[in-house]
């Protein structure tokens, strides 16, 4: 295992280097999925009106079903959708 290091010039400290937890070559909404589907019993969202709370795996049952949803009314991947909702 590396040490630290120092730059002087910077005047920072340095730990060893370590490779991304993350693949730069998915996209945010694969990761997010992916964080979701794999974590279903944490909770993800609490309503701020009511105390609700939802978990990821809840996140990701909605998630599919719209997704099923817009594919049945003829939209595919690449389309553009505008969501309105009450915040």
């Amino acid at each position: 295992m590396s040490a630290s290091t120092y730059d002087s010039v910077t005047k920072t400290w340095r730990g060893p280097s370590r490779p991304s937890i993350y693949n730069s070559e998915v996209s945010l909404g694969y990761l997010i999925l992916n964080v979701i589907r794999t974590t279903p019993d944490r909770v993800m969202q609490i309503n701020a009106d009511n105390g609700t709370e939802m978990t990821c795996g809840e996140v990701y049952e909605n998630s599919i079903k719209i997704a099923k949803f817009l594919s049945s009314m003829g939209l595919k991947q690449h389309d553009v959708v505008g969501i309105i909702a009450r915040n």
